[in-house]
Protein backbone atom coordinates (compact mmCIF):
# COMPACT_ATOMS: atom_id res chain seq x y z
CA UNK A 1 0.00 0.00 0.00
CA UNK A 2 0.81 3.78 -0.81
CA UNK A 3 2.61 5.03 2.48
CA UNK A 4 5.85 7.11 3.82
CA UNK A 5 7.69 5.04 5.70
CA UNK A 6 9.38 6.72 9.51
CA UNK A 7 11.59 5.00 11.49
CA UNK A 8 11.79 5.56 15.24
CA UNK A 9 14.64 3.15 17.28
CA UNK A 10 15.85 1.39 14.35
CA UNK A 11 12.71 0.28 13.44
CA UNK A 12 10.82 1.23 9.86
CA UNK A 13 6.80 1.90 10.20
CA UNK A 14 4.12 2.85 8.26
CA UNK A 15 3.19 6.42 8.33
CA UNK A 16 -0.63 5.85 7.42
CA UNK A 17 -2.97 9.27 6.29
CA UNK A 18 -5.25 10.51 3.58
CA UNK A 19 -3.53 10.89 0.27
CA UNK A 20 -3.46 14.77 -0.04
CA UNK A 21 -1.49 15.23 3.75
CA UNK A 22 1.20 12.18 2.54
CA UNK A 23 1.68 14.43 -0.80
CA UNK A 24 1.99 17.57 1.03
CA UNK A 25 4.67 16.13 3.50
CA UNK A 26 6.01 14.29 0.97
CA UNK A 27 6.65 17.66 -1.18
CA UNK A 28 7.52 19.80 1.59
CA UNK A 29 9.44 18.17 4.25
CA UNK A 30 12.74 18.62 2.71
CA UNK A 31 12.60 22.41 2.57
CA UNK A 32 14.00 24.86 5.47
CA UNK A 33 12.45 24.82 8.20
CA UNK A 34 10.64 28.33 7.98
CA UNK A 35 9.41 27.71 4.64
CA UNK A 36 8.12 24.28 5.56
CA UNK A 37 6.39 25.73 8.37
CA UNK A 38 5.09 28.52 6.52
CA UNK A 39 3.47 25.76 4.03
CA UNK A 40 1.97 23.57 6.60
CA UNK A 41 0.46 26.17 8.79
CA UNK A 42 -1.29 27.96 5.55
CA UNK A 43 -2.61 25.59 4.52
CA UNK A 44 -6.56 25.96 5.23
CA UNK A 45 -7.55 22.04 3.81
CA UNK A 46 -5.27 21.08 7.25
CA UNK A 47 -6.82 23.43 9.62
CA UNK A 48 -9.58 25.60 8.57
CA UNK A 49 -7.86 28.48 8.39
CA UNK A 50 -4.67 30.41 7.62
CA UNK A 51 -2.75 29.87 10.89
CA UNK A 52 0.52 31.48 10.04
CA UNK A 53 -1.64 35.11 10.73
CA UNK A 54 -1.96 33.77 14.14
CA UNK A 55 0.78 35.84 15.85
CA UNK A 56 3.96 34.39 17.17
CA UNK A 57 2.69 30.81 15.69
CA UNK A 58 5.34 30.21 13.00
CA UNK A 59 8.12 31.98 14.61
CA UNK A 60 7.67 29.14 17.30
CA UNK A 61 6.90 26.41 15.50
CA UNK A 62 9.73 27.56 13.21
CA UNK A 63 12.09 27.34 16.58
CA UNK A 64 10.70 23.74 18.05
CA UNK A 65 11.31 22.16 14.32
CA UNK A 66 14.81 23.64 14.13
CA UNK A 67 15.58 22.13 17.00
CA UNK A 68 14.23 18.73 16.27
CA UNK A 69 16.03 18.63 12.73
CA UNK A 70 19.31 19.30 14.73
CA UNK A 71 18.99 17.78 18.16
CA UNK A 72 16.61 15.12 17.77
CA UNK A 73 13.37 14.86 19.21
CA UNK A 74 13.86 13.51 22.38
CA UNK A 75 16.99 16.23 23.43
CA UNK A 76 14.49 19.06 21.66
CA UNK A 77 12.04 18.21 24.21
CA UNK A 78 14.24 17.93 26.88
CA UNK A 79 15.62 21.34 25.85
CA UNK A 80 12.10 22.85 25.42
CA UNK A 81 9.85 21.66 28.00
Amino acid sequence: DKALIGHRNGQEYNIMDDMAVLEFFAANSSKPSAEFVNAYLSNENFHGQDLTKVAGLSDAVTAYLEDIRTLGMRKAIEKNF
